[in-house]
């Protein structure tokens, strides 16, 4: 636990903070931007921590946003929380936003946060305003439905989709445990299987250490959090997309080798109230230089 860390208190802007949840366990969370603005709940994706946010601060004031990036239960500073649920992570943040004082908020969820923010968004009606789902993962039972459509990486997908637990969780530590032994190495295999417009970004510097250090801190504990995140992304969910009456802003790119566009699809059909934006020339870290907009959509 770092030496910045407050227990129950909003801290300046890239410092972090526990609150410390009804059973006892410590949820971990950073603030950035405007401490006055428009509140919006940010969700990582696997592997990955509340380090997520996008480099580029700067957008959140500009926009005039208060932004909340969470750790989820083993990652970062997050107590684990073995067997949890979607709804249970709902139960979690519902704690954090009374302790903020926030009575509404915007949910953005990027990769594996997608289902994490409907999860929230349909556990507080009238709270969560509008949701953002940016190259969300997708409903693992329409995956299994459309494997010929899950483009280059459907092997992984049919492994993931067939193998049994045990199985999947020993390749996750074995993957794991290489990207903390070998951080450079690791990025640069894992991107190399990620489409053209990703591997321009991947190139980036300041995006390799970027993605280097959020992964890092992701694994502070060990696996805890990647096997928790890996269950509940290939269980079915428990909640109907076509229930969730809140507006959702669907973002997503053609070229998105990790969660492939026939899953978000599906997905934009089954929710009543969603505006996707579709883009052809994209790929997975479209977040990167979407930014601003994303966020200006979202809160506008």
């Amino acid at each position: 636990m770092n030496a910045s860390l407050a227990i129950g208190a909003t801290l300046t802007e890239g410092t972090d903070a526990i609150v410390v949840l009804r059973d006892g366990r410590v949820l971990s969370y950073a603030e950035h931007g405007d401490p006055a603005g428009i509140p919006v709940l940010f969700f990582h994706g696997v592997m990955a921590s509340r380090l997520a946010v996008h480099p580029d601060r700067h957008v959140l004031h500009a926009l005039g946003i208060r932004l909340v990036a969470l750790d989820r239960p083993g990652y970062g500073l997050s107590a684990p929380h073995p067997g949890r649920t979607l709804r249970d992570w709902a139960d979690d943040v519902a704690e954090l936003v009374d302790h903020l004082g926030l009575r509404r908020f915007h949910v953005l969820g990027w990769s594996g946060g997608g289902p994490h923010a409907m999860a929230c968004a349909m556990a507080m009606p009238g709270r969560a305003i509008r949701a953002s789902l940016v190259s969300s993962m997708g409903q693992p039972g329409v995956a299994a439905s459309i494997r010929d459509g899950l483009g280059p990486n459907r092997r992984l997908w049919n492994l993931a989709l067939r193998a049994p637990d045990g199985i999947v969780a020993r390749a996750g530590d074995l993957v794991i445990r290489h990207s903390q032994r070998f951080p450079h190495r690791f990025y640069r295999s894992t991107m190399a299987r990620l489409s053209e417009p990703d591997q321009a970004v991947a190139a980036r510097p300041e995006i390799k250490r970027w993605v280097i250090d959020y992964r890092a801190e992701g694994l502070r504990q060990g696996t805890a959090g990647i096997r928790e995140d890996a269950r509940l992304l290939l269980d079915p969910w428990p909640f109907d997309p076509k229930t969730m009456d809140c507006q959702v802003d669907l973002w997503h790119g053609a070229l998105d080798y990790v969660v492939p566009l026939p899953l978000v699809q599906h997905l934009a059909e089954a929710l009543p109230f969603c505006t996707p934006h579709l883009l052809p020339t994209e790929g997975h870290f479209l977040l990167i230089d979407r930014w601003q907009e994303i966020l200006a959509t979202l809160v506008h």
